[in-house]
């Protein structure tokens, strides 16, 4: 009885990491009440059962946000700074251009996480798509100062907007507080990587130093790769808290 009662407890403490206390707590106890009858390798099967049809959408979009936070950036940074740059930016925009950059890589992270996670129909998957096209708009064209006013005042209207019913506060809290921890990660990841490159290699670093200093890419890759997790989590804690109180204030 005593391990019975422990595995209902460590089962119930692993869903509810995937869905709300209550329901992995009648989840769970439904699988209890049989577990006498089938035995511990059924109730165990089971509960991996469950937590595969809980979290798959998220496992897939984690997947695939990994790979195209990459490919943003590098497509963001060669648009901006490469050499299909139509105009290399003065030193006085570079800071600001990199940060409109990071917040569209961002952006874009939770646009593609929020649509296989929640579906396109989802207020917060919707909201993260407008800001999406409209940073990029902005990355895009910034040196056109008709198309740029034309975002700036688009932008204001959306900001606008998405303050004027509950559901939109929500969303838009979704989508900030994910910003926001998102950028501090990016802080702490350039920060982080740099004091390393610096350590393994002060000087300049090309492709002769990168290729007799591998880890510098693999640290890259992976504070990358924890930005993304942190930003994925925040969005997804966030968008949970927030539908939960939707469905308790509906019910």
């Amino acid at each position: 009885m005593e391990v019975k009662m422990r595995n209902a407890s460590v089962a119930e403490w692993i869903v509810s990491r995937f869905t709300s206390k209550e329901r992995a707590t009648s989840i769970v106890g439904d699988f209890v009440e049989l577990e006498s009858q089938k035995g511990a390798m059924w109730f165990w099967l089971s509960i991996a059962g469950v937590l595969l049809s809980l979290c798959w959408r998220r496992v897939l979009a984690l997947a695939v946000v990994l790979y195209m936070s990459g490919w943003t950036y590098a497509h963001f940074q060669m648009m901006l700074f490469g050499i299909h740059s139509r105009h290399h930016p003065m030193e006085v925009w570079v800071e600001a251009l990199l940060m409109l950059a990071f917040v569209g890589i961002l952006l874009w992270i939770m646009l593609v996480y929020g649509a296989i996670s929640y579906g396109i129909r989802d207020r917060a998957t919707q909201m993260t798509l407008l800001w999406a096209v409209l940073m990029t708009s902005i990355i895009f064209f910034w040196l056109k100062p008709t198309v740029l006013a034309a975002c700036l005042a688009l932008a204001l209207i959306l900001a606008w907007s998405s303050m004027s019913n509950l559901e939109n506060r929500r969303a838009m809290l979704v989508l900030t507080t994910t910003t926001a921890a998102g950028v501090v990660s990016g802080f702490v990841a350039a920060y982080v990587g740099g004091h390393y490159q610096n350590f393994v290699n002060p000087g300049p670093l090309g492709p002769k130093e990168l290729a007799a200093h591998p880890s510098i890419v693999w640290g890259h890759i992976c504070l990358l790769l924890a930005v993304v997790w942190n930003t994925t989590t925040v969005y997804s804690r966030m968008h949970g808290r927030t539908t939960r109180n939707t469905l308790a204030e509906g019910s």
